[in-house]
């Protein structure tokens, strides 16, 4: 019956709206609180970001919203994380939830437009985009762009590129980078793929051809050759050995007498 309560209690709070969970929350470090709603994939919608102010990981610079909200969230991120020493506040235009739903819209919208990566540049408070080289003149391209600069302003960051980037998450102050989905990496995987199997299938062939490799030997009765070199298989030379008989002189028993005679 314990366990059942418990159950049901647990069950209550899943159904309980996001922000009451996180008004409930409480985290030693500014650190834990973003792992918390990372977690979750979703952040207040007052915050910005967060990034290291001088490169270590103990001075933290937090952006929230420059409006009341971001006020309030603030507050509520002082009220929230217990040791708050190291967080310093600065402001942004962009929520981090709006520029992250950008980013997966983007990489929708530009498939097979070039697009290789959409990373969310905290610090900046931008959705940073990267277009392969080869689509710089690229009518389809370029019509794209005008569109997404036109409908998302100063939000997104182009940029150009011959590189093809893997996934990368960065809590700080980093850019979430994520694989493009487009021909070229797929193409390379199944170039993986092939290479591997190529691989698997000569490892096998040289491991069969090592298993039935012949060798040259001599069959020889008392120190006598009585046959020219042949080549048998390992096997072979196994049960030629088995079978073979010992050839035991005749007056071998009479020598043995004599000699333990003679010790006498």
């Amino acid at each position: 019956m314990r366990k059942l309560v418990v159950f049901l209690i647990s069950f209550i709070f899943l159904l309980l709206p996001f922000n009451v969970c996180a008004e409930e929350a409480r985290f030693d470090t500014i650190h834990d609180m973003y792992h918390y709603f990372s977690a979750h994939k979703k952040f207040p919608e007052y915050f910005c970001g967060m990034w290291s102010t001088d490169g270590t990981m103990y001075n933290i610079t937090v952006a929230v919203l420059d409006t009341e909200e971001g006020e309030r969230g603030r507050q509520e991120i002082l009220d929230w994380v217990r040791d708050d020493s190291s967080i310093t506040f600065t402001y942004g235009k962009y929520s981090l939830n709006y520029l992250r739903s950008l980013q997966d819209t983007l990489m929708k919208e530009m498939k097979g437009k070039g697009i290789v990566c959409a990373g969310v540049a905290e610090d900046k408070n931008i959705l940073e985009v990267g277009i392969l080289n080869e689509y710089k003149d690229n009518p389809g391209t370029i019509q794209l762009l005008a569109e997404v600069s036109q409908n998302y302003g100063d939000a997104v960051s182009i940029y150009y590129t011959d590189l093809i980037y893997t996934l990368e998450d960065k809590d700080i102050g980093g850019t979430v980078i994520f694989d493009s989905m487009l021909s070229e990496p797929k193409m390379n995987l199944r170039l993986y793929f092939i290479l591997v199997v190529v691989i698997l299938l000569l490892g096998t062939a040289v491991a069969v051809a090592l298993l039935r490799r012949k060798r040259k030997v001599i069959l020889s009765v008392n120190g006598n050759t009585v046959g020219f070199p042949v080549n048998l298989s390992e096997k072979e030379v196994e049960q030629l050995v088995k079978s073979a008989e010992a050839d035991v002189p005749s007056d071998l028993e009479d020598k043995i007498f004599k000699e333990i005679e003679n010790g006498k």
